[in-house]
């Protein structure tokens, strides 16, 4: 049975670049889960880049706090 996130897709995507979509969307869901209920006032956006065998979080933050820094 196919992904039911498949019928959104561009059907000219190889299995590959439909993958990567998916593995996105997915590091997507899980970073704006674990988010939740932890940003403040000082978190202005947060950005996911995944990368080959690791995903890297961009937080845009107004200033350095302690809350922020985790310390």
């Amino acid at each position: 049975m196919a992904h039911p996130a498949q019928q959104y897709y561009n059907p000219d995507l190889t299995d590959e670049e439909e993958g990567a979509l998916l593995r996105r969307n997915y590091l997507l869901l899980m970073t704006a889960q674990a988010a939740l209920g932890l940003i403040g006032p000082d978190l202005l956006g947060l950005a996911v880049e995944p990368r080959q065998g690791e995903v890297v979080i961009h937080a845009a933050i107004r200033k350095e706090t302690p809350e922020v820094l985790g310390v």
